[in-house]
This record gives C-alpha cells, structure tokens and sequence, in this order.
C-alpha cells in the first residue's frame, strides 16, 4: 500500500514525461553548436541534481547512428540527438522513481533472463547468432574464452555487447516491475466497463469473393517498384549460412565476421528452418564432413524458391577430406581401431567418427592412459591411427601400451 501512495502522490510524474521531448526540441540548438546550458562543457542537460554527461551522451548518440546505418536507414544528426537525449532524460526520471519506490531486480532474476532455461528471446538470439548453443554456453566462452581455446582478443567485442545487454536487461525488467505496479492500481468503474463493451459489441458483415492465384493473368498484375526493390535487395544481401559446430573457435570467428548476422547449421536437418524465399550464400568450417557438406548442398539446392538463388563455397580442408577414404579402408582391416589425437581436435572428431561408421570398436583416446585392457578382448589385429597434428611418437607410445597388456 505504502508503494501504491507514492504512486498517487506523484501524478505530475506523467506530466513531466511528456514535457521531455519539449525540452529536448529547446536544446537541440545547443547540441549542434557545441554549447551548453551549465557552463563546465561537460554536461549537456540537468535532470534535477542528475547531469547528462557530454561524453557519455556522445557514446550513445555514436550507437545509435551506427545501429540505423547497418539497417540501411537515413541518418539525420539532429533528429538523432534529440532522441538520444530524450531517451536519457526519460531513463533518469523513471530510475529515480523506481529507487524512490524500491524497486530492484536480484541477481537470481537477471540470471534467469540472461542465461537461465527461459532466457529473454534476444538473448536467445544472440547465442545463435554467435554460433553457441545456449546462452549459458555463449557466457561461459566469453568469460572464459582458453576454456574453449578462444585467444581473448577475439571475444572482446561480444563480451562488451554482452555487458551492454545485462544493463539493458536490469533496466527493462525494472520497467516492467514498474508498468505492473502501476498497471495494478488503475481500476475500471462499471461506466467504463459498459462503455468498453458497447464499443466492441460491433457486428461487421464481410463478403468476399474466392478465386485460386493459378487462374490469375500475371500481365494484369505488374510487380511494383517497392516490390522489384526489395527482391534485388535481398539478392544483394543474402542469408549467411555457416555449416560447422556451435562453439568452434573458426565458426564464432566466422559469425563475428557478418556481425552476427549468420546462421549456424551442424547437420543436413537443420537446414530445414532456413528461408528458402531469401538467396542464401554457405560456407563450412574446414574441418567439416565433406560428405555431410554436399548433403546439405543437395537439400538446399531441392527447396530454394525462385526468384531466390543459391550459392556454395567449399571451404573443407581436402587434408582432411581426402584421408578419408583410407582411413576407412584402414578401420575395415582391423578388429580394433585406436584413434590417437586431442580430445578437441575437429579435424581429429571427424576422422574418428568415420572410422566409428566402419568399425563400431573404434576407441578414441588422447594418451596411452586412456586406453582399457578389455577393448582388446579376442582382436587378432589393432590398428593404431591419429589426425593430422598428432605426433608419431604418441601413436608409438599407445602402441607400446597395447603391447604391454
């Protein structure tokens, strides 16, 4: 109740929101010449006691020019500043409402909407755009980036985003506690509720005539300019498709690459969610199956919708893709198949899974520990094979161990 009367008490709180973007007009003079109203040529406006510091306005104001011009949105400086400034002047009058309130947001609730189960669906899509599979996922390689084998410069812009986005986050989810207390105290009187109804007890009747879009003459309907734009548009801006792994250092660098923009597919049954409508343009990650590339190929290339075109980059490493024709041959041969390379190896996950198809007693190990005595129970033969970057004297080492068994 204590809360509600505040709420109360505070009518005028309305009142000098909408006078903000008056006051943003009377100052916009004042931000395009250079000048102030308080004289130290830092602060740009006063809210109460709080100022708007110039530099901080000028981040903001830098951030959002940059954001319409990726959306291919005209840019007029002016019109940004004002609002720039009315969008801060608006944050500093509702922030200090909702601390005169006491109104916060806890460390378990902006987990939970940063990285929980039911993350808020922009952070989702910011997981995916960076190739991780969950926002949990996306958190930890930013924050931990030697976990994954990432080099800390290459994830220093996302985490700087994702720092931005938990601010914007608290923010919000403040405003919202905010919209449903006050929400909460606005009660419809019997006059109004009568009044709401009789407004949308309106009963239209409709007619209308069905005829299937086969019958119709193409010539009677000319596409549009607007129409004839945006498909060329689209041709010019395809869908970045990315066949890879989430997570992969070479993916995220990828999807870094288009600013997030790419999509991230690891098998031939994700490809069913793309837009098939658009034109899409794909590329691998070069230690990809080049039989599971050709796949997705082949599926794209069977639902792509004309006028949409579709284009593919083989970007697999033929190092790899070329050994696996023998190395199969070699796991058809033996009863048992070690395969010897780093557990996060992706050029080494790829040979050892062919050799799994082959030879379902393929084991892969990175150390001669790692190997177990009964792998090798009534195998008349081993095989002892390794990826492209694993040394000969740990193969020999493993084979010593089996040796010695």
């Amino acid at each position: 109740m204590a809360a509600l009367e505040k709420i109360r008490s505070k009518a005028v709180f309305l009142t000098v929101i909408i006078g903000v973007a008056l006051l943003a007009f009377i100052l916009g003079d004042f931000l395009t010449s250079g000048r102030t109203f308080f004289g130290d040529g830092n602060t740009i406006a006063k809210v109460g006691d709080e100022k708007i510091d110039a530099i901080v306005f000028q981040r903001r104001y830098e951030k959002m020019s940059a954001q319409l011009q990726e959306r291919g949105q005209s840019v007029d400086g002016a019109v940004i500043q004002n609002q720039v400034l009315n969008q801060m002047m608006s944050e500093i009058l509702l922030d200090q409402e909702i601390e005169a309130l006491g109104i916060y947001v806890t460390d378990e609730e902006l987990t939970a909407a940063m990285t929980g189960k039911n993350a808020r669906p922009q952070i989702m899509q910011f997981a995916r755009q960076m190739g991780a599979e969950t926002p949990d996922q996306l958190h930890d390689m930013l924050f931990n980036p030697a976990k994954y084998g990432i080099p800390e410069e290459q994830v220093l812009k996302a985490r700087e985003a994702w720092i931005d986005m938990e601010k914007d986050m608290e923010r919000s989810m403040k405003y919202e506690k905010l919209q449903t207390l006050i929400t909460g105290t606005l009660q419809a009187n019997d006059l109004d509720r009568k009044e709401l109804w009789e407004e949308n007890a309106t009963i239209n009747t409709i007619n209308y005539v069905k005829q299937d879009y086969a019958t119709l003459n193409d010539k009677d309907y000319e596409p549009t300019d607007a129409e004839i734009k945006k498909v060329y548009d689209e041709e010019q801006r395809p869908q970045i498709v990315i066949y890879g792994k989430r997570g992969h250092a070479e993916v995220l660098g990828l999807v870094g690459q288009t600013q997030g923009e790419a999509t991230v597919i690891e098998c031939v049954e994700e490809a069913a969610r793309l837009d098939f409508s658009r034109s899409i343009a794909l590329f691998s990650q070069t230690t990809k199956s080049l039989e599971g590339f050709r796949q997705v190929v082949d599926y794209i290339t069977a639902h792509i919708q004309p006028p949409a075109s579709f284009r593919y980059f083989d970007t697999i490493c033929r190092q790899v893709a070329n050994r696996l024709p023998n190395i199969c041959a070699f796991a058809a041969r033996h009863d048992v198949v070690i395969f010897v390379c780093g557990l996060k190896s992706s050029n080494g996950r790829v040979l050892y899974e062919a050799c799994r198809r082959v030879n379902p007693r393929s084991h892969l190990v990175d150390n001669p520990q790692a190997l177990r005595r009964e792998w090798f129970e009534q195998a008349e033969s081993v095989g002892i094979c390794g990826a492209t970057s694993t040394p000969k004297w740990l193969m020999e080492s493993c084979r010593e161990a089996i040796a010695g068994m």
